[in-house]
């Protein structure tokens, strides 16, 4: 498994955020040869994604958005994230999806190609692997500061934090608790209930 090192030398640096979202794109993209992802032009930012990950849903960490009018896909990456290296493996995690088709989920091609590039754990909220992080570090050298600083948690909320079990509530009716570390962690967060796959809301307490 190899990326794009090409531009090994000087670390480039870049002004915005986007910028360098985009860099670490083309540079990832290698990963992807021999796995059932397609590669595609994306638009990455950081922000907070549109419906229910923003407001009181707001808990993923990355997403893909495949609706925008030109059919572009979105990425967009939680502005609480600042350790480029975690960037980079939610930026992988969040291609996976783009270059698969709409309604891949995360088995099946989703599995098999976050496998290949080096991402493990749970396929919903996956983590760099020792593979990737080797990658990682030669595209980081190359890619240089991620010019971005973190919100904080009560600047991304509007909420203190708390300590406190997070409720976690489904529109199928099933309701569960869990800490906030945890539910930023998923990178998209499912109803347990595999006949339901909706997008419960997480309910942060006041």
């Amino acid at each position: 498994m190899t990326a794009s090192t090409k531009t090994r030398g000087k670390a480039a640096k870049f002004a915005t955020r986007d910028e360098w979202l985009l860099a670490a794109k083309k540079l990832l993209d290698p990963l992807y040869t021999g796995t059932p992802a397609k590669v595609r032009d994306v638009r990455a930012s950081v922000g907070f994604p549109a419906g229910k990950r923003s407001g009181k849903s707001l808990h993923a960490i990355g997403v893909c958005h495949y609706d925008a009018q030109d059919t572009m896909p979105q990425i967009w990456i939680h502005p609480e994230i600042d350790n480029p290296a975690r960037v980079l493996d939610i930026l992988a995690h969040e291609l996976a999806h783009a270059y698969l088709p709409v309604g891949t989920g995360h088995k099946g091609d989703f599995k098999r190609t976050a496998e290949a590039i080096g991402l493990t754990g749970q396929m919903t909220a996956t983590v760099a692997g020792p593979d990737f992080t080797a990658v990682a570090k030669e595209l980081l050298a190359v890619l240089g500061p991620y010019p971005h600083s973190k919100l904080t948690y009560q600047e991304a909320t509007g909420r203190k934090q708390t300590t406190r079990q997070i409720l976690v509530d489904c529109p199928c009716g099933i309701k569960f608790r869990a800490s906030r570390t945890v539910l930023e962690s998923i990178l998209d967060l499912r109803c347990p209930d595999g006949d339901c796959g909706e997008t419960p809301e997480i309910v942060y307490p006041n």
